[in-house]
């Protein structure tokens, strides 16, 4: 699993955790260095380019791009427009890349799999990361052909950590809850489905909340 960060933007644990890391790799600080860059036994330094497309992403990639960079990694972000960034997450040219379209698969996994994971799909800008690997391959296989609930959540647990073990993707955020805001005059069972953000075929209208809003001069 990705380690976790704390409530502070900069985690000095975590940032000392990858700095050890990186001093073992060979990318060192040298001491009194006028930049503090980390570089290798050949002098080149870390560099690593943030593609980004959306002004709407500045937030997130700003303050990670800050934080390699108090790490000694030469880290730029580069905003581009969406052809150019259509273009280079084809080629593959680039570092790192946040693109607009997220990872996420259909409740029920099927042929997505294959375009975003799949070896045939390397030119295909939703396996940006153009990951070509037989194993993988062998499990998308696997997860298409289950006939069993019991077979496909096995294969896709396993299909999962193949996944999270390659290192290919940094998580941004996570947040457990939808937030809906909606006038207070419908009503809904107790229990709702799961994922049932947006479907309202099991809501009604509340006639008596209805007037009261109107009474309230929320409503007209």
């Amino acid at each position: 699993m990705a380690p976790t960060s704390g409530e502070r933007q900069l985690d000095r644990a975590n940032l000392r955790r990858a700095g050890a890391l990186l001093d073992a790799a060979g990318w060192t600080v040298a001491a009194g260095s006028p930049d503090g860059l980390r570089r290798n036994a050949e002098g080149r330094t870390l560099r690593v380019e943030v593609l980004n497309d959306s002004q709407t992403f500045d937030r997130v990639v700003n303050p990670f791009v800050q934080n390699l960079r108090t790490l000694g990694v030469d880290a730029v972000h580069t905003r581009v427009d969406e052809a150019q960034m259509e273009s280079r997450l084809r080629q593959h040219d680039f570092d790192m890349a946040n693109p607009s379209q997220p990872l996420g698969q259909d409740l029920i996994p099927g042929a997505g799999l294959q375009q975003y994971f799949g070896s045939n799909s390397t030119g295909d800008v939703f396996n940006a990361m153009g990951l070509a690997n037989p194993a993988v391959d062998k499990l998308i296989s696997l997860v298409e052909n289950a006939t069993t609930q019991e077979e496909l959540a096995t294969r896709v647990h396993a299909l999962d950590r193949t996944l999270r073990a390659l290192r290919f993707w940094v998580p941004q955020w996570y947040k457990a809850t939808h937030t809906v805001a909606y006038w207070d005059m419908y009503d809904h069972p107790d229990t709702l489905p799961p994922y049932a953000l947006g479907e309202l075929d099991f809501w009604w209208y509340d006639a008596d909340k209805a007037e009261k809003l109107r009474s309230a001069g929320a409503l007209r």
